[in-house]
């Protein structure tokens, strides 16, 4: 029983920003090559609603600026807070949120709006690791863990270096799906693998939420022949 009263109040801990917002530790990542169909659909999406239309530096590629699609929900005294958010690139679709059943439940509604156009690359669903004392949970409120900066960008790091590992050997959508690595055998294909790496470091989720991409790109580009760039 003491164990079961344990579990149930680790479960109920509530994961927060420092500046008070719901932290959105679980993660999934999609590739397409379908822009303007999934930023279509995504603007009347079920329980979404724009919240900006493109990143305030402009960065964009091909006129296809990154949007940002949130949910919120009721939170205390306060009327709303976001709960989950998509952001949409040229070639990725990201998925945060506060919660594995809701990614569960986003997720389930992305693949019956796109089906095949959006491809499953990975998620992450553990919060940052955090020792709890037991004094904290034998409380009847649920106990708030504030995520510091440092925690979010590891948390990012370890999501996103774990779903490149293996990259240049996967076949990308916005490659007319063969893999980075073999496009590069073309002076073509090194170019556009370059300029799709580029796009990726500059929509990393760590650019938005830490200022400065939270994974190095410079290992995706190790990986396919490509020299490092130097920040």
């Amino acid at each position: 029983m003491r164990f079961a009263a344990l579990l149930d109040a680790v479960v109920s801990i509530r994961y927060m920003t420092e500046n008070g917002q719901p932290y959105l530790y679980v993660l999934a990542l999609y590739d397409h090559s379908e822009y303007r169909y999934i930023a279509d659909t995504l603007a009347s999406l079920e329980r979404f609603e724009p919240e900006s239309a493109a990143r305030p530096d402009g960065g964009e590629i091909d006129s296809k600026p990154v949007r940002f699609y949130v949910r919120r929900e009721p939170s205390g005294t306060v009327n709303s807070t976001v709960v989950a958010r998509l952001t949409l690139t040229a070639t990725q679709l990201m998925v945060e949120c506060d919660s594995r059943e809701r990614l569960d439940a986003i997720k389930h509604q992305l693949a019956a709006a796109f089906g095949f156009s959006l491809h499953f690359r990975g998620e992450s669903v553990s919060p940052p690791p955090r020792r709890v004392m037991e004094s904290q949970l034998a409380t009847d409120e649920p106990l708030t863990v504030v995520v510091t900066p440092e925690e979010d960008r590891a948390l990012l790091n370890d999501f996103l270096e774990r779903i490149y590992l293996e990259w240049a050997e996967q076949a990308c959508p916005a490659l007319g799906n063969q893999t980075p690595r073999h496009v590069m055998g073309s002076a073509a294909g090194r170019e556009n693998v370059t300029g799709l790496i580029a796009e990726m470091e500059r929509h990393d989720l760590g650019v938005r939420r830490l200022e400065r991409p939270a994974f190095d790109y410079n290992k995706l580009r190790a990986h396919v022949g490509l020299d490092e760039v130097v920040r």
